[in-house]
């Protein structure tokens, strides 16, 4: 039998430091593009326009408007300056969105609220600007324009070269400003409705429309529950203040059910206490399972409807996974044991209320902060909207960011196998959103595919779900039975995430790390079928995820970074007899961000620029990353985007970065030290202040199938590292010596 190697844990002091370029850089306007001077007249017309329409109508304490660019643009090429506005620019978004062309984002829109005077100000700004440069014959704003007022000085009297530069640029990737009005539809159903933040509240802003709403119809602050006779009221005189509405009765998707006859009850021991808990929120659960005494049921459904039989079968078979899984599907036996489950069933079959769900699981998670990890194979049979995040998955990703908590979800089925676009809430983008494969490894052909917002991987990863040739054998009232859907690859999931994060003890950035990096594995990246798969399939054995082949070193890396940049250069990597570095590389990044939907298509607020590879020392002396990156040109995720280099290179503003490196052939001159650097961003223009924790899974394998990893524990030691190994065993024993009770005479 082949001896494995154990995941290591390094320990060690990472460095931080400040953003010594804060304040500001130089100013570059975009190669080989000019305009006429008349844009900058169009702009400040455009600005104009804007005033009328908010004078004609009752106040929001101030102006609302989208900004069109040209193109993708970057967060440094968004308008600086050519809004007078006092303090932080990144203040006033209210929205972003992109404009697409044969389904794919080819422009920003960003939507900004501002005070009336500042916009007065900034469209005398605008004229003074335009005015003084046609009173110099200049017709055109180009880069000659821009190198000679940086080499002259601004020839607009009171206005800095700095402004003017930073206004002519501004301008170069702005297409147009103007209200855009929202949608609203028809139908006769209630609808979720997102309303744009201005400088009023709700309630009072929809009174001056005539549209009267009560506490009880708000999930937020800006979200209502709108009748359809506010509605029709609304699309009459306000749809330019609606950032997003949908229905609110969602139809769960759909499962399949296998019809053969039920299978008798399996022995089941009584639970010891200390099986890892995991939450489910599902439809209702059976309490004449056979496994009931290892369940804590809570059925509390949100429909006022009585509920039937059918309302049962669904989250007792998710249930039955989690408990005892393997027991009645041996060939998928994860070794995580049984487990328990805090079971809420508040849904039930068909159609449900996603304003009463929502709420209702806002008050389960507030009140059951012992769990850690939560099972939804809830999903929509509406696809999630491409330029979108759905109030499901805004609504888990703020609950994950307030009570650290990581929710597993399933992708949803297609319908009739269609190829459908996935369900909410498996579009969160911090929850771990699992798709389906069959016994080959294919996916399955009722999972459904993403990505989210274009750019973001979901699913995350894949499990087996059951097949006609092989169900799923679940328990489902009243003899269990067999069925097959991404309900019933989620909880193999939850499992494995479970057993990390209780058993093994990691933080929840970790044991996702770990459960992504298994999936991804060596061979082609991204995975041909990454669009339902994600990163690919997670090893069904848990010891797959927890230890390494004997030609791997596998470790570990967690920090809390509050700084602009932290950083460690001398993880020191072995040579081989021939002093040559002789391994394939892939780390792989996980962080759970702060998301806003407010900010639309950018919604991750932070991002972490992960660099990984050898250091490199330059003349004077200052040591630098040599990055190993995927191969961009290979990735059709990124093909149409037009921020190039940031996010095809780099994958930026992903919560999950994977950087993939196979060697052709042995290096000499590669350094024995390995670095890592994290740079932090902010959408917002603020580091967050209780800090950003994040893991880095390295994996390297020895080309020559050598087993490296003692002379790396002790070169890392050498270096003062703490080096650990994440052993199954020893933390069992550290978790049973913990929980044992000490009498004191």
């Amino acid at each position: 039998m082949i001896e494995l190697n154990d995941i290591l844990i390094l320990k060690g002091s990472w460095t931080g430091a400040p953003n010594t370029r804060m304040g500001g850089g130089e100013i570059h306007f975009p190669r080989e593009r000019s305009y006429p001077l008349s844009h900058l007249e169009d702009l400040s017309q455009n600005l104009k326009d804007i005033g009328s329409f908010w004078a004609g109508r009752p106040s929001i304490g101030g102006c609302l408007f989208s900004i069109h660019y040209r193109e993708l643009v970057a967060k440094s090429n968004r308008v600086s300056l050519l809004l007078s506005v006092r303090g932080n620019i990144q203040d006033t978004v209210r929205g972003a969105r992109f404009e697409l062309d044969d389904g794919l984002p080819v422009k920003h829109v960003i939507t900004h609220f501002i005070q009336r005077q500042e916009l007065s100000a900034s469209t005398e700004f605008l004229d003074r600007v335009a005015a003084t440069l046609r009173d110099l014959s200049i017709t055109t704003v180009s880069q000659d324009l821009f190198t000679r007022i940086g080499k002259q000085g601004s020839p607009v009297p009171g206005v800095s070269k700095t402004r003017l530069l930073t206004l002519l640029k501004d301008a170069a990737f702005i297409e147009y400003i103007a209200v855009d009005l929202g949608e609203i539809d028809s139908d006769e159903e209630d609808t979720i409705t997102s309303f744009y933040r201005t400088g009023v509240a709700l309630g009072r802003m929809l009174g001056e429309l005539g549209v009267v709403v009560t506490p009880e119809q708000y999930l937020d602050q800006n979200t209502l529950l709108l009748t359809p006779a506010q509605k029709q009221r609304l699309r009459h005189v306000g749809t330019y203040l609606v950032s997003m509405a949908v229905s609110d009765l969602a139809e769960i998707a759909p499962v399949n059910t296998i019809p053969e006859e039920g299978s008798a009850d399996l022995p089941i021991p009584e639970p010891s206490g200390d099986e890892p808990v995991v939450g489910v929120i599902d439809t209702l659960f059976d309490c004449k399972s056979y496994f009931a005494g290892w369940v804590e049921a809570h059925n509390d459904p949100v429909s006022p409807v009585a509920p039937d039989p059918q309302d049962y079968r669904h989250g007792t078979e998710v249930a039955s996974i989690i408990v005892d899984g393997p027991a009645r599907n041996p060939r998928l036996d994860d070794g995580c044991g049984r487990m328990r489950v805090r079971h809420f069933g508040i849904a039930v079959h068909g159609k449900n209320s996603r304003f009463a769900l929502l709420k209702k699981i806002r008050e389960i998670v507030s009140s059951n902060t012992d769990i850690h990890v939560w099972n939804v194979s809830l999903g929509s049979e509406a696809e999630t909207m491409a330029n979108r995040i759905s109030p499901e998955a805004a609504f888990l990703d703020e609950l994950q960011s307030e009570f650290d908590i990581t929710f597993v979800v399933a992708a949803t089925n297609s319908k009739d196998r269609q190829d459908q676009r996935i369900g909410a809430p498996a579009d969160t983008i911090n929850g771990i959103s699992v798709g389906a494969i069959c016994a080959t490894g294919a996916p399955a052909d009722y999972t459904r595919h993403g990505p989210v917002l274009h750019f973001f991987v979901k699913p995350d990863v894949a499990c087996f779900g059951g097949e006609l040739s092989e169900p799923m054998r679940v328990w489902r009232p009243p003899f269990g039975g067999a069925a097959i859907g991404t309900s019933f690859a989620a909880p193999w999931i939850a499992r494995k995430m479970a057993y990390l994060v209780e058993k093994m003890k990691l933080p929840r950035e970790s044991a996702k790390a770990l459960l992504i990096d298994s999936a991804v594995g060596w061979g082609d990246y991204p995975k041909k079928d990454w669009e339902r798969i994600g990163y690919g399939a997670v090893p069904i054995r848990i010891q797959d995820i927890l230890q390494s082949q004997p030609d791997e070193i596998r470790f570990l890396l967690h920090a809390v970074t509050k700084n602009y940049r932290t950083y460690l250069y001398d993880i020191p990597i072995p040579r081989n007899k021939k002093g040559e570095f002789n391994f394939h590389a892939r780390a792989t990044v996980c962080y759970y961000p702060v998301c806003s939907r407010e900010q639309g298509v950018d919604y991750t607020l932070t991002e972490l620029d992960v660099r990984f590879g050898r250091v490199k020392f330059k003349n004077n002396g200052d040591p630098e990353i040599q990055d190993i990156r995927i191969p961009a040109t290979k990735d059709p995720r990124f093909a149409f985007l037009r921020e190039k280099t940031a996010r095809q290179m780099f994958q930026k503003w992903a919560n999950v970065k994977v950087l993939y490196k196979d060697i052709k052939q042995p290096n000499k001159s590669y350094s024995p030290y390995w670095g890592v650097r994290i740079d932090m961003a902010d959408r917002l223009g603020t580091y967050s202040k209780r800090g950003m924790p994040f893991s880095v899974v390295v994996t390297l394998k020895e080309a020559d199938g050598v087993n490296e990893i003692h002379r790396f524990c002790q070169a890392c030691q050498a270096r003062g590292w703490i080096v650990e190994t994440l052993n199954v065993e020893q933390r069992m024993r550290v978790n049973t010596q913990a929980q044992e009770e000490i009498l004191l005479e």
